[in-house]
């Protein structure tokens, strides 16, 4: 590169020669530290990205079931051991098969779509809500007692109840029966949530659209 520069030794040649090739050498290491630096966001990007879609829901965006059964884990450990509290609520739309019988399936994706948009604006950042199966969603609510837990659940019923899904007549309007119920230490997460299961069956059975609640033993 650097043969076509006059060959002679006077000062101002040779001045002129060491920063060109101090100037070559910084371009060649921040190029290097650029490339570097962009495969390592490649990387990182393309794992959050694969990280995401592991762990959400297709369809909803809420987080999926496998998810749901690693998140508690970690309450169940601080709560075991020192006190910590947290509740869960188990939420089931009501009449939803005659919903999608009427309007057909993808109509009812758009409303499971809608509403866990919706609900996510009535939780904290720290809640974990998931898909459960189905037409059915869990909130796991950190540091919530079953009365914080009941009060919550009461905000996301009513704003499913009120909710306007585009597509579907004026009238049109979901409801949701909700079971809620907190984490006695020890147990496991499952009997916390078959607990929960049994709420939302009793809500159900006197008549939809509300919230029970079930303590532990």
């Amino acid at each position: 590169m650097f043969s076509l520069l006059p060959e002679n030794d006077t000062p101002q040649a040779l001045r002129i020669r060491r920063f060109l090739i101090a100037a070559y050498s910084y371009l060649m290491w921040m190029a290097l530290i650029t490339y570097c630096h962009y495969q390592g966001f490649m990387r990182l990007s393309t794992g959050w990205i694969i990280k995401e879609l592991a762990i959400h829901d297709d369809l909803t965006r809420a987080f999926n079931r496998r998810h749901l059964f690693e998140e508690p884990r970690r309450h169940k450990a601080l709560a075991d051991r020192d006190g910590y509290v947290f509740s869960i609520a188990l939420f089931d739309l009501d009449h939803f098969k005659h919903t999608n019988d009427t309007y057909g399936h993808l109509k009812g994706d758009d409303i499971l779509k809608h509403l866990i948009q919706a609900v996510k604006h009535e939780i904290r950042e720290v809640d974990c809500l998931a898909r459960y199966g189905g037409e059915e969603f869990i909130v796991i609510m950190p540091n919530t007692d079953i009365t914080g837990a009941e009060e919550c659940s009461q905000r996301i019923k009513k704003t499913a109840e009120k909710l306007k899904h585009p597509g579907f007549p004026e009238s049109f309007n979901i409801t949701i029966s909700t079971g809620v119920t907190i984490y006695q230490p020890v147990e496991s997460i499952e009997q916390a949530i078959a607990r929960a299961d049994n709420a939302l069956y009793r809500a159900k059975s006197h008549g939809r659209n509300q919230v029970a609640a079930e303590h532990p033993a």
